[in-house]
């Protein structure tokens, strides 16, 4: 199955309230949602394949060799959890389960949520740059692209890693060569957040253990050309 949102749409006698359709649920195929049962601490994190909108969302097994939706059991109409985080706000939502379909693939059919909660987690204003990064996880060097920056953290893309090694909590050092810089700036990290929108992407969300002020402030003098 293509991983791509459905163009069907609902006929008229069968449209929902118009707070049901909702650019909170945007998402690229591939995104991580993690969903957990409702009366259970077991959860999995699923990759997004698409969507009906005001019907139903559409999930595939995770990249992790327990992010399997088998291992979970679901039920026809057993309610989950689903979260996700997407441009620094963290989203959830409660919403049954349809089905599960297990040809040609596992995929998990949820239904449309009627509401969708959401809560910032940046603290501080990111700066969108394209910059080239290195990031060093157990003494091996990554090539990777940075592509967002504030003062407290970043967000850096990488291609052909092993999505596995490098876990949320995990210690890194990124060298971002920022324009105004001789030097690249060596920031030590902490991994909060890891997405796989592809079979050989990675994109990590980074903590500074130190927060960055005065490099961003050089940095937004640059803004203008970035734009």
């Amino acid at each position: 199955m293509a991983e791509t949102n459905e163009n069907e749409q609902p006929s008229a006698e069968h449209d929902s309230p118009p707070h049901r359709h909702s650019r909170r649920l945007d998402l690229r195929p591939g995104h991580e949602i993690q969903i957990q049962a409702m009366n259970s601490k077991a959860k999995i994190v699923t990759r997004y394949v698409g969507q009906c909108a005001a019907s139903y969302l559409i999930v595939r097994n995770g990249a992790g060799s327990d992010d399997s939706i088998e291992r979970m059991r679901f039920m026809q109409d057993e309610m989950a959890l689903a979260r996700f985080v997407l441009d620094g706000v963290a989203f959830g939502f409660r919403s049954p389960v349809l089905s599960v379909h297990r040809v040609p693939e596992t995929l998990l059919y949820l239904k449309w949520p009627d509401e969708v909660a959401e809560h910032a987690i940046r603290s501080a204003m990111r700066v969108p740059c394209f910059a080239a990064a290195r990031v060093e996880v157990d003494r091996q060097v990554l090539q990777a692209a940075l592509t967002d920056i504030s003062a407290t953290g970043c967000r850096v893309d990488l291609l052909h890693v092993d999505a596995s090694a490098i876990a949320e909590g995990k210690q890194v050092v990124i060298w971002a060569y920022l324009p105004g810089q001789s030097e690249p700036a060596e920031i030590r990290c902490v991994v909060r957040r890891r997405q796989t929108p592809g079979d050989s992407r990675l994109v990590l969300g980074l903590s500074f253990d130190t927060p960055q002020h005065a490099l961003v402030d050089k940095l937004r003098a640059y803004l203008p050309e970035m734009d």
